[in-house]
């Protein structure tokens, strides 16, 4: 199991890519996936936002869907889910393969 601190972490690094690049859409992939599996799902959400307004990923809108089930809204996840191209993004933190909750 990680520990909050590596969510910490992840949010610093990915803001720091961020930081050198605003269009860097995986900076904000890791990004929001460290704020939603830490729990905030707000920040998370604004990334994804931020994700889909570049275009280049997809799998924004699979995580999107799994900010809408956590928050109840599941027409939302719904439409996100048939709005996404590709399969679940595979997802790593400090480089251990991190499953999604919602897949678990």
């Amino acid at each position: 199991m990680l520990l909050i601190d590596d969510y910490k972490q992840a949010i610093e690094n990915a803001s720091q890519a961020i930081q050198v690049n605003p269009k860097n859409a995986n900076g904000y992939t890791m990004r929001s996936f460290a704020y939603l599996l830490s729990g905030n799902n707000k920040q998370a959400s604004e990334d994804i936002k931020k994700i889909i307004k570049i275009g280049s990923e997809p799998g924004a809108y699979f995580l999107r869907s799994i900010i809408h089930v956590q928050m109840g809204n599941n027409k939302g996840a719904m439409e996100d889910l048939n709005n996404n191209t590709c399969p679940p993004p595979r997802m790593y933190l400090r480089g251990q393969r991190v499953q999604l909750p919602l897949l678990e």
